[in-house]
């Protein structure tokens, strides 16, 4: 079973798949590193989830309609990939208006740890 963690309307999406003029929107930060939108694995779904706030996602479409500048995600490598800490509104609403890449600040171990209540997943 899987649980469902967004849910954006139809007529947001068509917005912005109709306006899409970028591949990646642009990042606050510098230091921010494009990666393919693909090679980012979303968030996990756990009891630390808080699901989605439709104004703030409404905020990150606005943006993106907008081709405003917004903080990159945050994630960190893993073994088989790199995983998304922070930033699920940006990320879900990129995958939604088609994007193909998305800026990405990645964190080292003890940051992740620390900041965002990440675990080390078991070998």
């Amino acid at each position: 079973m899987m649980t469902k963690l967004y849910s954006m309307p139809e007529e947001w999406v068509a917005k912005l798949r109709a306006s899409r003029t970028l591949d990646c929107y642009p990042p606050d930060e510098a230091a921010a590193t494009e990666i393919p939108i693909a090679a980012l694995r979303p968030p996990v779904i756990g009891p630390q989830t808080r699901g989605f706030d439709e104004k703030r996602l409404r905020d990150v479409v606005d943006g993106l309609l907008n081709n405003s500048s917004m903080p990159a995600v945050v994630a960190i490598y893993e073994r088989d990939g790199a995983v998304l800490l922070d930033g699920a509104h940006r990320y879900f609403a990129c995958l939604a208006a088609g994007y193909r890449r998305i800026p990405v600040l990645f964190v080292p171990l003890d940051i992740a740890e620390a900041a965002y209540g990440y675990t080390q997943p078991e070998s």
